[in-house]
């Protein structure tokens, strides 16, 4: 399946049983929790929080949240800001 067709699939995701269920069998529990930081990482480092204190405080080392600096410089910056809006107003 290529990402295109992944994408399709993820939008016609539409109750939270199925968002559950999908995350479960795509995703090992590690890599749910791998993916939650992630996530985290964006939104803290829109908050402006230096990468030093987001690497202790989700106990990750300091060159993945600056792999996640990295990433949010990319042209995905629609995805960064929807995301960072959500999570602090959530």
């Amino acid at each position: 399946m290529d990402t295109r067709k992944l994408g399709e699939v993820i939008l016609r995701i539409n109750t939270r049983g199925l968002v559950k269920d999908f995350l479960e069998t795509v995703f090992t529990p590690k890599e749910r929790e791998e993916i939650a930081k992630r996530l985290k990482i964006f939104a803290m480092l829109s908050e402006g929080i230096p990468h030093r204190k987001i690497a202790e405080e989700l106990g990750v080392g300091v060159e993945t949240v600056s792999r996640g600096a990295r990433e949010m410089r990319k042209d995905c910056k629609n995805f960064i800001n929807w995301w960072s809006d959500l999570y602090q107003n959530g």
